[in-house]
Protein backbone atom coordinates (compact mmCIF):
# COMPACT_ATOMS: atom_id res chain seq x y z
CA UNK A 1 0.00 0.00 0.00
CA UNK A 2 3.11 2.18 0.48
CA UNK A 3 3.06 2.72 -3.44
CA UNK A 4 0.39 3.67 -4.33
CA UNK A 5 0.62 7.63 -4.44
CA UNK A 6 3.43 7.24 -6.30
CA UNK A 7 1.75 4.53 -8.74
CA UNK A 8 -1.44 6.61 -8.71
CA UNK A 9 -2.31 8.02 -12.16
CA UNK A 10 -2.21 11.57 -12.83
CA UNK A 11 -5.81 12.82 -13.62
CA UNK A 12 -4.86 16.62 -13.62
CA UNK A 13 -3.46 16.07 -16.54
CA UNK A 14 -6.41 15.19 -18.46
CA UNK A 15 -7.17 18.80 -19.43
CA UNK A 16 -10.99 20.57 -18.99
CA UNK A 17 -13.89 18.63 -17.41
CA UNK A 18 -15.45 18.70 -20.82
CA UNK A 19 -12.52 16.78 -22.52
CA UNK A 20 -12.32 14.35 -19.84
CA UNK A 21 -16.11 13.97 -19.99
CA UNK A 22 -15.91 13.13 -23.60
CA UNK A 23 -12.97 10.61 -22.93
CA UNK A 24 -14.15 8.84 -20.13
CA UNK A 25 -15.17 5.73 -21.44
CA UNK A 26 -12.13 4.84 -23.27
CA UNK A 27 -10.28 6.29 -20.37
CA UNK A 28 -11.73 3.58 -17.82
CA UNK A 29 -11.53 1.20 -19.95
CA UNK A 30 -7.91 1.37 -21.76
CA UNK A 31 -5.86 3.11 -19.47
CA UNK A 32 -7.42 3.53 -16.20
CA UNK A 33 -9.23 0.16 -15.55
CA UNK A 34 -6.01 -2.13 -16.30
CA UNK A 35 -4.09 0.09 -14.46
CA UNK A 36 -6.28 -0.64 -11.51
CA UNK A 37 -6.49 -4.55 -11.96
CA UNK A 38 -3.00 -4.75 -12.44
CA UNK A 39 -2.02 -2.99 -9.11
CA UNK A 40 -4.33 -6.02 -7.52
CA UNK A 41 -3.36 -8.49 -9.86
CA UNK A 42 -7.17 -8.69 -11.41
CA UNK A 43 -7.54 -8.41 -15.40
CA UNK A 44 -11.29 -8.15 -16.44
CA UNK A 45 -11.26 -10.34 -20.19
CA UNK A 46 -14.79 -9.33 -20.63
CA UNK A 47 -16.19 -6.47 -22.32
CA UNK A 48 -19.98 -5.51 -21.19
CA UNK A 49 -22.16 -8.54 -22.66
CA UNK A 50 -24.66 -8.38 -25.09
CA UNK A 51 -26.89 -11.47 -23.92
CA UNK A 52 -29.35 -11.39 -21.19
CA UNK A 53 -27.95 -12.06 -17.79
CA UNK A 54 -30.06 -12.84 -14.39
CA UNK A 55 -27.85 -10.29 -13.10
CA UNK A 56 -29.82 -6.94 -12.92
CA UNK A 57 -28.21 -3.23 -12.46
CA UNK A 58 -29.96 -3.54 -8.89
CA UNK A 59 -27.48 -6.18 -8.16
CA UNK A 60 -24.47 -4.60 -9.50
CA UNK A 61 -25.91 -1.56 -7.26
CA UNK A 62 -26.47 -3.68 -4.75
CA UNK A 63 -22.99 -5.39 -4.20
CA UNK A 64 -21.06 -1.58 -4.89
CA UNK A 65 -22.80 -0.44 -1.69
CA UNK A 66 -21.32 -3.87 0.29
CA UNK A 67 -18.10 -3.67 -1.16
CA UNK A 68 -17.82 0.37 -0.70
CA UNK A 69 -18.83 -0.23 3.20
CA UNK A 70 -15.73 -3.05 3.46
CA UNK A 71 -18.56 -5.74 5.05
CA UNK A 72 -16.96 -8.85 3.83
CA UNK A 73 -19.60 -10.45 6.11
CA UNK A 74 -22.26 -9.46 4.37
CA UNK A 75 -20.87 -9.66 0.88
CA UNK A 76 -20.56 -13.41 1.17
CA UNK A 77 -24.25 -13.55 2.72
CA UNK A 78 -24.87 -11.56 -0.59
CA UNK A 79 -22.98 -13.99 -3.08
CA UNK A 80 -25.19 -16.93 -1.27
CA UNK A 81 -28.96 -15.03 -1.81
CA UNK A 82 -28.08 -14.15 -5.30
CA UNK A 83 -27.29 -18.11 -5.71
CA UNK A 84 -30.40 -18.85 -3.86
CA UNK A 85 -32.54 -16.60 -6.42
CA UNK A 86 -31.75 -19.12 -8.83
CA UNK A 87 -28.68 -17.04 -10.10
CA UNK A 88 -25.83 -19.36 -12.06
CA UNK A 89 -21.80 -19.25 -10.22
CA UNK A 90 -21.39 -18.80 -14.09
CA UNK A 91 -23.68 -16.02 -14.32
CA UNK A 92 -21.87 -14.05 -11.25
CA UNK A 93 -18.50 -14.75 -12.62
CA UNK A 94 -18.91 -13.24 -16.26
CA UNK A 95 -21.40 -10.68 -15.32
CA UNK A 96 -22.10 -9.65 -12.14
CA UNK A 97 -18.07 -9.90 -11.19
CA UNK A 98 -16.36 -7.32 -14.15
CA UNK A 99 -19.51 -5.28 -13.89
CA UNK A 100 -18.84 -4.29 -9.91
CA UNK A 101 -15.03 -3.56 -11.44
CA UNK A 102 -15.95 -1.71 -13.67
CA UNK A 103 -18.32 0.85 -11.62
CA UNK A 104 -14.94 1.17 -9.33
CA UNK A 105 -12.89 1.85 -12.10
CA UNK A 106 -15.10 5.19 -12.81
CA UNK A 107 -15.54 5.83 -9.90
CA UNK A 108 -12.51 6.77 -9.42
CA UNK A 109 -12.07 8.29 -12.77
CA UNK A 110 -15.20 10.89 -11.55
CA UNK A 111 -13.57 11.68 -8.43
CA UNK A 112 -16.26 9.62 -6.43
CA UNK A 113 -13.36 7.58 -4.87
CA UNK A 114 -9.94 7.93 -3.87
CA UNK A 115 -7.28 5.39 -5.71
CA UNK A 116 -6.63 3.71 -2.27
CA UNK A 117 -10.36 3.05 -1.58
CA UNK A 118 -10.32 1.36 -4.96
CA UNK A 119 -7.61 -0.88 -4.22
CA UNK A 120 -9.25 -1.43 -1.09
CA UNK A 121 -12.35 -2.55 -3.40
CA UNK A 122 -10.58 -4.73 -5.62
CA UNK A 123 -9.93 -6.78 -2.58
CA UNK A 124 -12.95 -7.30 -1.73
CA UNK A 125 -13.72 -8.35 -5.44
CA UNK A 126 -10.76 -11.27 -5.19
CA UNK A 127 -12.64 -12.48 -2.10
CA UNK A 128 -16.15 -12.31 -4.12
CA UNK A 129 -14.71 -14.48 -6.54
CA UNK A 130 -13.35 -17.04 -4.19
CA UNK A 131 -17.16 -16.77 -2.68
CA UNK A 132 -18.63 -17.45 -5.22
CA UNK A 133 -16.15 -19.84 -6.77
CA UNK A 134 -17.01 -21.56 -3.51
CA UNK A 135 -20.80 -22.50 -4.20
CA UNK A 136 -21.77 -25.61 -5.09
CA UNK A 137 -22.91 -25.99 -8.78
CA UNK A 138 -23.35 -28.34 -11.62
CA UNK A 139 -20.10 -30.27 -12.71
CA UNK A 140 -20.35 -32.27 -15.18
CA UNK A 141 -18.80 -35.85 -14.99
CA UNK A 142 -16.49 -37.36 -17.58
CA UNK A 143 -17.64 -40.76 -18.80
CA UNK A 144 -13.66 -41.82 -18.83
CA UNK A 145 -10.45 -40.06 -17.68
CA UNK A 146 -10.91 -36.22 -17.21
CA UNK A 147 -9.30 -34.57 -19.59
CA UNK A 148 -6.56 -32.52 -17.67
CA UNK A 149 -5.24 -28.44 -18.25
CA UNK A 150 -2.27 -26.36 -17.03
CA UNK A 151 -3.31 -22.83 -16.44
CA UNK A 152 -0.83 -20.13 -15.51
CA UNK A 153 0.03 -16.19 -15.68
CA UNK A 154 2.83 -15.71 -17.70
CA UNK A 155 6.23 -16.20 -16.23
CA UNK A 156 6.57 -12.70 -14.94
CA UNK A 157 2.76 -11.53 -15.40
CA UNK A 158 1.49 -10.11 -11.69
CA UNK A 159 -2.16 -10.93 -12.80
CA UNK A 160 -4.48 -13.82 -12.20
CA UNK A 161 -7.56 -13.48 -12.13
CA UNK A 162 -8.73 -14.34 -15.06
CA UNK A 163 -7.09 -17.61 -14.25
CA UNK A 164 -8.93 -18.35 -11.37
CA UNK A 165 -11.79 -18.07 -13.69
CA UNK A 166 -11.04 -20.22 -15.88
CA UNK A 167 -10.18 -22.67 -13.89
CA UNK A 168 -13.73 -22.54 -12.28
CA UNK A 169 -15.42 -23.55 -15.88
CA UNK A 170 -12.76 -25.92 -16.91
CA UNK A 171 -13.83 -27.72 -13.26
CA UNK A 172 -17.12 -27.48 -13.77
CA UNK A 173 -16.72 -29.05 -17.65
CA UNK A 174 -14.84 -31.53 -15.78
CA UNK A 175 -11.60 -31.10 -16.64
CA UNK A 176 -8.66 -31.69 -14.11
CA UNK A 177 -7.03 -28.46 -13.79
CA UNK A 178 -3.87 -27.53 -12.09
CA UNK A 179 -3.82 -23.68 -11.61
CA UNK A 180 -0.65 -21.78 -10.74
CA UNK A 181 -1.31 -18.57 -9.54
CA UNK A 182 1.95 -17.37 -9.56
CA UNK A 183 5.11 -19.33 -11.60
CA UNK A 184 8.14 -19.40 -13.43
CA UNK A 185 9.33 -20.75 -16.32
CA UNK A 186 10.81 -23.52 -14.61
CA UNK A 187 8.19 -24.45 -12.92
CA UNK A 188 5.90 -24.68 -16.37
CA UNK A 189 8.24 -26.42 -17.79
CA UNK A 190 8.69 -29.01 -15.25
CA UNK A 191 5.30 -29.26 -14.84
CA UNK A 192 4.27 -30.41 -18.88
CA UNK A 193 7.31 -32.46 -19.04
CA UNK A 194 6.44 -34.61 -15.74
CA UNK A 195 2.93 -34.78 -15.87
CA UNK A 196 0.90 -34.64 -19.37
CA UNK A 197 -1.60 -32.05 -20.59
CA UNK A 198 -4.02 -31.81 -23.10
CA UNK A 199 -3.96 -27.86 -22.67
CA UNK A 200 -2.24 -25.42 -21.31
CA UNK A 201 -3.39 -21.99 -21.12
CA UNK A 202 -1.53 -18.59 -20.07
CA UNK A 203 -2.44 -15.09 -20.09
CA UNK A 204 -1.09 -12.13 -20.36
CA UNK A 205 -2.94 -8.32 -19.28
CA UNK A 206 -0.68 -6.61 -21.71
CA UNK A 207 1.83 -5.93 -24.68
CA UNK A 208 4.96 -5.99 -22.76
CA UNK A 209 4.84 -9.75 -22.02
CA UNK A 210 3.97 -10.50 -25.61
CA UNK A 211 7.75 -11.79 -26.33
CA UNK A 212 8.03 -13.67 -22.58
CA UNK A 213 4.82 -14.96 -23.97
CA UNK A 214 5.79 -16.46 -26.74
CA UNK A 215 9.25 -18.01 -25.32
CA UNK A 216 6.98 -19.35 -23.00
CA UNK A 217 4.68 -21.17 -25.30
CA UNK A 218 8.12 -22.80 -27.37
CA UNK A 219 9.71 -23.25 -24.54
CA UNK A 220 6.91 -25.92 -22.86
CA UNK A 221 6.14 -27.79 -26.55
CA UNK A 222 9.87 -28.43 -26.11
CA UNK A 223 9.67 -29.58 -22.98
CA UNK A 224 5.92 -31.48 -22.98
CA UNK A 225 5.27 -34.85 -21.85
CA UNK A 226 2.59 -34.88 -24.74
CA UNK A 227 3.61 -34.23 -27.94
CA UNK A 228 0.33 -32.96 -29.33
CA UNK A 229 -0.11 -30.38 -25.98
CA UNK A 230 -2.94 -27.09 -27.41
CA UNK A 231 -1.67 -23.68 -26.03
CA UNK A 232 -4.57 -21.30 -25.36
CA UNK A 233 -4.15 -17.79 -24.80
CA UNK A 234 -6.18 -14.67 -22.91
CA UNK A 235 -5.93 -11.67 -22.13
CA UNK A 236 -7.26 -8.07 -23.32
CA UNK A 237 -4.64 -7.83 -25.87
CA UNK A 238 -5.72 -10.74 -27.72
CA UNK A 239 -9.60 -9.77 -27.55
CA UNK A 240 -8.57 -6.65 -29.44
CA UNK A 241 -5.86 -8.33 -31.43
CA UNK A 242 -6.63 -12.42 -32.04
CA UNK A 243 -4.33 -12.55 -34.79
CA UNK A 244 -1.47 -12.16 -32.09
CA UNK A 245 -2.34 -15.75 -30.74
CA UNK A 246 -1.43 -17.55 -34.22
CA UNK A 247 1.59 -14.99 -34.34
CA UNK A 248 3.09 -16.01 -31.16
CA UNK A 249 2.72 -19.63 -31.55
CA UNK A 250 -0.53 -20.33 -29.34
CA UNK A 251 -3.29 -22.61 -30.83
CA UNK A 252 -6.35 -20.60 -29.76
CA UNK A 253 -7.37 -17.46 -28.19
CA UNK A 254 -9.95 -17.47 -25.60
CA UNK A 255 -12.47 -14.65 -24.66
CA UNK A 256 -13.76 -15.57 -21.31
CA UNK A 257 -14.71 -18.23 -19.28
CA UNK A 258 -17.27 -20.12 -21.24
CA UNK A 259 -14.78 -19.91 -24.55
CA UNK A 260 -12.32 -21.11 -22.87
CA UNK A 261 -14.34 -24.47 -22.49
CA UNK A 262 -15.39 -24.27 -26.11
CA UNK A 263 -11.95 -23.82 -26.91
CA UNK A 264 -10.32 -26.33 -24.77
CA UNK A 265 -12.57 -29.29 -25.90
CA UNK A 266 -12.55 -27.98 -29.45
CA UNK A 267 -8.88 -28.65 -29.29
CA UNK A 268 -8.54 -31.46 -27.28
CA UNK A 269 -10.88 -33.14 -29.53
CA UNK A 270 -8.93 -32.18 -32.29
CA UNK A 271 -5.55 -33.35 -31.13
CA UNK A 272 -7.10 -36.77 -30.24
CA UNK A 273 -8.11 -37.08 -33.30
CA UNK A 274 -4.63 -36.81 -35.04
CA UNK A 275 -3.30 -38.87 -32.44
CA UNK A 276 -5.61 -41.91 -33.32
CA UNK A 277 -5.23 -40.72 -37.47
CA UNK A 278 -1.41 -41.56 -36.71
Amino acid sequence: MADLAYNQPRKESWGSDELRATALPGVVTEEILPHLMRSHGITVLDSPRARASAVSQEDIDYFCSIITASDSVRLAHAVSGLHSRGVTTDDMMLDLLPAVARRFGQNWVSDESDFASVTIALGHLQQMRRDIGALPSHKLMPAGPPKRALLAPTPGEQHNFGVMIVDHFLHQAGWDVRTLPASSLEEIVNLVSRDSFEIAGLSISCEAYLLPLEKTIATLRRASRNSEICVMVGGRLFLERPELAQLIGADAAATDGRDAVRQAERLAAGALRLQTMG
